[in-house]
């Protein structure tokens, strides 16, 4: 896969149907700077929007990744992707149950003690070849949580570590594994409630590569307050 080939096909196609990249990532349901990416070569799309691409402008999924629309799927790469897209959403469906869950709980939480205050953030993240997604972010006086929901790298990565800067850095969570990470501690030091306003607008992501490391700034967006 030409990664380079792949974007000047996506490109020539969008331009055909006279679609600009704000119009086709509406149409895909992603933004405008993730179209920018794939047409530069600096990402490609993930399984489930090169289907949605292959059905859009009739192009076959091999093709569009090999750059050239000429070339016709066989059964064993498409059957893959379906796979992929298949386990995709059904990730997805899991991580909105647990968000729905984690948001009820402290609905429940909020009403029974309602002079306490809760504040809910949505947390996403990218840079040129890493991105966070459906991340979430809880404070209230008594605990403190914090779930990156997906992050999707272009290479494998040998650690992450989240923390947020103070007069110095202060590490929040630091690990090796896979899996999303998720805080739930009462009373956490890495967490502190009083510094709600430095975590929110000061805190990174950084990642390690064999052959390099990558700071990712995290954004969070308010959800809910009182």
């Amino acid at each position: 896969m030409d990664s380079k080939k792949t974007g000047k096909l996506i490109s020539e196609l969008r331009k055909e149907h006279d679609l600009t990249q704000d119009e086709l990532a509406r149409m895909l349901y992603t933004s405008r700077e993730n179209v920018s990416k794939w047409e530069r070569g600096v990402t490609t799309p993930t399984a489930e929007t090169l289907i949605k691409l292959s059905d859009m402008f009739n192009v076959s999924v091999k093709g569009i990744l090999a750059g050239d629309r000429t070339i016709k799927d066989d059964a064993d790469p498409l059957l893959t992707l379906e796979s992929q897209n298949t386990k995709l959403k059904r990730n997805l469906k899991i991580l909105i149950l647990e968000v729905i869950i984690l948001l009820l709980a402290f609905l429940s939480f909020y009403f029974i003690n309602n002079y306490k205050t809760m504040y809910v953030y949505l947390v996403t993240g990218e840079s040129e070849t890493g991105e966070v997604q459906s991340g979430l972010l809880v404070f209230t006086k008594d605990k403190s949580y914090l779930k990156l929901g997906t992050i999707k790298t272009d290479s494998k990565y040998l650690k992450y570590e989240v923390y947020y800067q103070d007069k110095e850095k202060k590490t929040i969570y630091e690990s090796s594994s896979d899996d999303y990470l998720l805080i739930s501690v009462k009373k956490d030091k890495r967490l502190p409630y009083k510094d709600r306003e430095k975590i929110i607008n000061n805190t990174y992501l950084q990642i390690t590569y064999k052959d390099r490391v990558e700071t990712i700034k995290l954004n969070f967006v308010e959800d809910y307050s009182k």
